[in-house]
């Protein structure tokens, strides 16, 4: 498993959150330990090429985008990921570690690279709910411009039966340039959608493909989904894509799975 997010832009040490939440904050009933459990995350921004901790507004970047899994116990745990960098593609399983005050502040570090590694950044950077359900997170890495989403999910085992009927979904992100690559100097479209898909049915929503709005349907792809909640949707005019699910199926994450895209988003029961 490489520790390489892509040539040129370098080892990420460690990801460090600053996590908002999104229902009651700082009430004292938070703990390291009410953070325990699974979590579905999704995260997206931008990768910056220039050296030191403040880069040009004019420097190079490249966009980023990915979603997991992450099972957090006893103020460790383990996230399984899948990440699109400037459209390259790549999959890592690394450790996490993490803290919470009583007042919902603490620390929170998703590393990406054992070997070279420093740890979690040394600030109180995570705030989260006092019901631990939810949040966004901002990391807190330089060079970086990356925000995301946190929320917990049920753990158990998942099967190909588990994400069944209808969901409603946002994507967000660029690509289809069919370069492989995506940086601001050299981009290819944005491309965002909102709309429904139903498993054994239609995919019914409307896109906008570089601020050309278009409204689609057509046939959902196949689940598969592994006991450990991770899987792929494909097959048909879907184009492949990474998935991360709640045992319960009330709601997953997916990225497109597709050399040069770099599009994500969050799936929720009807």
């Amino acid at each position: 498993m490489t520790c390489r997010l892509i040539s040129g832009v370098g080892r990420m040490a460690s990801m460090a959150v600053l996590l908002t939440a999104l229902s009651t904050l700082g009430q004292g009933a938070c703990s390291s330990a009410a953070m325990d459990g699974t979590w579905l995350y999704r995260v997206e921004g931008k990768m910056y090429k220039a050296s030191g901790p403040n880069p040009a507004p004019t420097a190079t970047t490249t966009d980023f985008a990915a979603v997991g899994i992450m099972r957090l116990n006893g103020g460790n745990g383990v996230a399984t990921e899948s990440a699109s960098n400037a459209g390259e593609l790549s999959e890592r399983t690394f450790p996490v570690t993490y803290s919470v005050d009583a007042d919902c502040r603490g620390r929170l570090s998703l590393t990406y690279c054992p070997d070279k590694c420093s740890g979690a950044v040394d600030v109180r950077n995570l705030t989260v709910a006092s019901d631990s359900s939810e949040g966004y997170f901002l990391n807190a890495i330089p060079n970086t411009s990356i925000v995301g989403e946190l929320r917990k999910a049920v753990a158990g085992n998942c099967g190909n039966s588990t994400i069944t009927g209808a969901y409603r979904y946002i994507t967000t992100g660029t690509g289809l340039n069919g370069s492989g690559h995506a940086t601001s100097s050299n981009s290819s479209a944005t491309f965002n959608s909102a709309g429904t898909i139903e498993f054994g049915g239609n995919v019914d929503d409307v896109i906008a493909l570089g601020g050309l709005i278009i409204r689609r349907m057509f046939p959902a792809g196949i689940v598969t989904l592994r006991s450990d909640c991770t899987g792929e949707i494909g097959g048909g005019t879907l184009n492949p894509a990474k998935i991360y699910a709640s045992a319960d199926g009330k709601q997953f994450v997916v990225i497109n799975w597709f050399p040069g895209t770099i599009v994500s988003g969050w799936n929720r029961k009807q």
